[in-house]
């Protein structure tokens, strides 16, 4: 077990407040890392942390049982929020990846797969696969140019993405370009290279999809 990579075996993810009810933990939302059946638990075990006076809970500790195969499943979550709660599952569940259901099909197909590629510690595929969800994004959003680079700048331009981030975008362009068409003198992507990478395309749609979508929800609750 010395080479586990845990931050392959947990994965933080995020719970809308309207997909939970009251106070407690929405344990529909948590598939079996086992047998994969989503639901389906009963709670074994419960510890949380407060602040001092012990009104305001910090954090939350759960132990679940699935009721299919009997297996555990822990899950670790903050506080609830206005907009909803970010938890960690371990294990996390079969085919783990995942990307918001803001995310239009096509990017985040392409996303999916670049992050099973990190999993599986497939460097070149994770960043290629990361390129082509970019370009998925700029056709997305019918940015004008020849190329991708052109079609980043067109987004820049039009004020969709910020300086930075077309910035970054490029550095995905590029690297994404090494590796469609790799020589005999390129260095290999290490993994760095390819987290880094993903990752971005990851901040890329949440900023381009998910977050205008969280706002309209917002706005929707308060009319």
């Amino acid at each position: 077990m010395g080479d586990v990579d845990w931050r392959e075996l947990t994965n933080t993810q995020f719970v809308p407040r309207n997909d939970y009810g009251g106070a407690d933990f929405h344990l529909g939302l948590i598939t079996c890392a086992y047998c994969d059946t989503r639901g389906s638990f009963d709670k074994e075990l419960e510890s949380q942390r407060t602040q001092t006076g012990g009104r305001f809970v910090e954090t939350t500790w759960l132990t679940l049982k699935c009721q299919a195969c009997s297996n555990r499943t822990f899950i670790t979550h903050g506080p609830h929020s206005y907009s909803g709660v970010d938890y960690v599952q371990f294990p996390r569940p079969i085919g783990a990846s995942s990307v918001n259901e803001a995310v239009p099909p096509v990017p985040a197909r392409f996303y999916v797969q670049a992050q099973e590629n990190i999993r599986t510690k497939s460097w070149d595929g994770a960043i290629l696969l990361a390129r082509s969800a970019l370009q998925a994004v700029t056709r997305g959003f019918e940015a004008q140019g020849r190329n991708l680079a052109a079609e980043i700048d067109d987004l820049a331009e039009r004020k969709l993405i910020v300086a930075s981030m077309r910035d970054w975008a490029h550095q995905v362009r590029e690297v994404g370009n090494d590796s469609a068409h790799p020589r005999e003198t390129d260095t290999p992507p290490t993994e760095e290279d390819a987290r880094e990478i993903v990752e971005f395309t990851g901040l890329m749609l949440h900023l381009l999809y998910v977050l205008p979508a969280r706002i309209e929800q917002q706005k929707q609750r308060r009319e």
